[in-house]
């Protein structure tokens, strides 16, 4: 019988010779997709030294390392940081990966090695190392900016780098790494080297203008560098900052000289993405202690006219929402060609109805609007929905916190809250009481009776179709407010064809949020109420939140005991850590007598001091509103205003306002559109007039005036 022999069976392992002749597997031999796939999961240490192992692995490594860690940088002025800018831009395999640059406002200042206050305990207490860094920080900083070195560096990196399309001033290193992840060169070695971060924001000590001359050194100098390098390849400019009130100041970080300005017109002609923060208030110009209108104009047009050949498709401005933040949109805009943009975001700003009617006429491509914060200081907003309306690529509409003269916009009717509720509920359980006597005896069903269940096991389960529930368009995070068309949000362009006749309709006004300090409304409180010398808080405040509140209670005029002195903080502070008040209070003094009308009383239930403030309600005949002009055909909009319904606040007696709503708002009308006013109400109405000067208004009728809009 033959056998037959497995040849696994008999087969041998090879020898250590025969194994050292096979061919080893080699890292460096690996398909470029798996090393691909194993430098993504390397961190920065592993990566570097993984590129060091070999020249081979080094090379086919390159092209996912310079696109994540070198695609998007930061840097600040300070020597080391610049001329690794200049090293990019130099290195021939690099530089071509280098696509945005963002300048942060990093500053050292002599002012956080030299404390001028007596026994502070600052949160940086450095070494002598750490203190000489610093020192060494400082000096290079002060250097560069007398010799103009910073610019000669920016200006040489900009030139040698083909592919910049991004260039953005930050206050803070943490806007580069949110919006691209870009880490800022040198702060981290710094932070190391010193103990501290460098200063980043004005908030820091406002008595302290060195950080507001830096920034405007900082800006200027990019501007001036980008000019001069002859680049062209810009896409996206702007600044970002955390605050809108530290953006750009008017005068004088808008004034370059006419070559700086015709040399940004050639690095800015290519620009499709625009974001700027822009402050109004004091930093416009001002002739005879009034605002200079034509100065400020030309000005502000001049700069953003170094765009207006900018393909711009995305525009994000940010205000201060101060009353001349208006003027400065109106000047800004009308430089600029909107007929590309897809994309407008608006917050902060304080200007007319008329001036954001005529600015969306000319967007006839924009696709998503967003505006925030926002007040318009003549007119409403219900010519501005309709103008929306008139937009045939709008897909998405971004509403919120809007505001119309100081006053809370709702798009949506408000509900009354029902209190009946409230009054059901004593404390008492029905369920318990005694009723047996009035109870029937039990009966028994006659023999044969036989219960049918209404439900029948054997029908088919048909499904009703459940009414969708309406949208109140409350803000996130406040579901359970009554506010209903306060924060409104629409992501498609049937959504807009649906709510904005809604909106129009049932348009009106909550309580005014005029939020001055000391102001409270209109209301007069007696000097030092609020705010006290050196920026301190007023003694008669003190006393007055400690009799709200609670607490110990205010000493006696002339009092000098222990807890008389009392501390307003320090005006300064170090790197992220802000300063307090300033100044020094020394006793709370005696409470000052309360303004008219204020009535103070114990609230019941409570153990503390309640008050409350007599709420003026709306004059007789209707509160009456600034005529709002025609249009061009191409503005967008009909000419009719509608009638606004003023929401009239009536007290409670309890030391609480309750907001009513008069009314919805109803559509416009093509000529004059009237309502009558009702006892409870009062309507505002008025009619169109043909009159342009609304778009140039400026919110200060004795500095009203137009100028040209070409």
């Amino acid at each position: 019988m033959a056998t037959t022999t497995d040849p696994e069976a008999t087969t041998t392992a090879p020898s250590d010779a025969e194994n050292d002749a096979m061919p080893q597997p080699r890292l460096d031999k690996l398909p470029e997709e798996l090393i691909d796939n194993i430098a993504h999961r390397l961190d920065w240490d592993d990566i570097t030294s993984l590129r060091q192992v070999c020249t081979t692995l080094e090379a086919r490594t390159f092209h996912d390392f310079a696109t994540e860690h070198f695609s998007a940088k930061g840097f600040i002025f300070t020597s080391e940081s610049l001329k690794t800018l200049v090293g990019i831009a130099n290195d021939k395999r690099l530089n071509s990966y280098l696509h945005s640059v963002y300048i942060v406002t990093s500053m050292f200042s002599e002012n956080a090695l030299q404390c001028p206050h007596v026994g502070c305990h600052c949160s940086w207490s450095p070494t002598v190392r750490e203190s000489e860094a610093y020192k060494f920080y400082l000096s290079d900083q002060t250097q560069l900016k007398k010799d103009a070195e910073d610019k000669k560096l920016l200006t040489e990196a900009f030139q040698k780098l083909p592919k910049l399309t991004g260039l953005f001033l930050a206050d803070r290193p943490h806007h580069a790494e949110c919006n691209e992840g870009a880490s800022t060169y040198g702060i981290t070695k710094i932070r190391r080297r010193t103990g501290r971060p460098p200063t980043h924001s004005p908030m820091i000590d406002r008595s302290n203008k060195d950080y507001s001359k830096w920034f405007t050194h900082v800006w200027k100098t990019m501007c001036v560098a980008l000019s001069q390098s002859d680049r062209s390849t810009i896409t996206r400019f702007g600044i970002y900052v955390d605050q809108a009130p530290d953006g750009l100041a008017v005068h004088p970080e808008f004034k370059f000289t006419s070559k700086t300005l015709h040399g940004m017109g050639k690095a800015l002609r290519n620009v499709k993405t625009l974001k700027l923060a822009i402050q109004g208030g004091n930093t416009l110009i001002k002739k005879d202690g009034k605002l200079d209108l034509k100065a400020n104009v030309e000005l502000i047009s001049k700069f953003a006219r170094t765009m207006k050949a900018a393909p711009l498709e995305e525009i994000k401005l940010t205000y201060d929402q101060t009353k001349s933040s208006g003027l400065v949109h109106v000047a800004f805009l009308q430089s600029l060609d909107l007929s590309k943009v897809k994309k407008l975001s608006l917050d902060g700003a304080c200007l007319s109805a008329s001036s954001i009617v005529a600015a969306l006429g000319t967007m006839q491509s924009v696709t998503d609007i967003r505006i925030e914060k926002s007040n318009l200081s003549k007119g409403n907003w219900v010519p501005v929905l309709q103008a929306m309306q008139k937009l045939p690529t709008l897909g998405h509409l971004h509403l919120m916190w809007l505001q119309e003269d100081g006053r809370k916009v709702y798009l949506l009717t408000q509900r009354e809250v029902d209190r009946e509720d409230e009054w059901l509920d004593d404390g008492e359980d029905f369920a318990d009481e005694d009723t047996d006597d009035d109870d029937l005896p039990d009966l028994e069903p006659a023999p044969g009776y036989e219960e049918k269940s209404e439900f029948n096991f054997n029908d088919p389960i048909v499904e009703t179709e459940k009414e969708a529930p309406e949208d109140d368009f409350r803000s996130p995070g406040c579901e359970d407010s009554p506010e209903r068309g306060y924060h409104v949000c629409l992501d498609s362009a049937d959504k807009i064809a649906r709510y904005l006749p809604i909106f129009i309709k049932e348009y009106n006004l909550g309580e005014s949020l005029d939020d001055e300090v000391g102001d409270m409304g209109g209301l007069p409180f007696p000097p030092g109420l609020i705010a006290g010398p050196n920026g301190g808080s007023g003694p008669a405040f003190g006393a007055l939140m400690t009799s709200i509140f609670g607490g110990v209670p205010p000493p006696p005029p002339g009092y000098t005991g222990p807890g008389a002195h009392v501390h307003g903080g320090h005006g300064h502070g170090h790197g992220g850590h802000g300063a307090g008040g300033g100044g020094h209070t020394h006793g709370p003094g005696p409470m000052p007598p309360m303004p008219p009308g204020f009535v103070v009383g114990n609230g019941p239930g409570y153990g503390f001091m309640t008050g409350s403030f007599p709420m003026p309600g709306p004059p007789p005949g209707g509160v009456a509103q600034q005529p709002l002009p025609t249009f061009p055909p191409t503005a967008g909009t009909n000419a009719g205003t509608p009638a606004t319904n003023a929401s009239t606040a009536v007290h409670n007696g309890a030391g609480s306002v309750e907001a009513t709503n008069a009314g919805a708002a109803s559509a416009g009308a093509a000529n004059a559109n009237t309502t009558s006013p009702s006892p409870a109400t009062a309507h505002a109405s008025t009619g169109a007039e043909n009159d342009f000067h609304a778009y140039f208004d400026t919110d200060d009728e004795e500095e009203q005036g137009q100028w040209d809009v070409d």
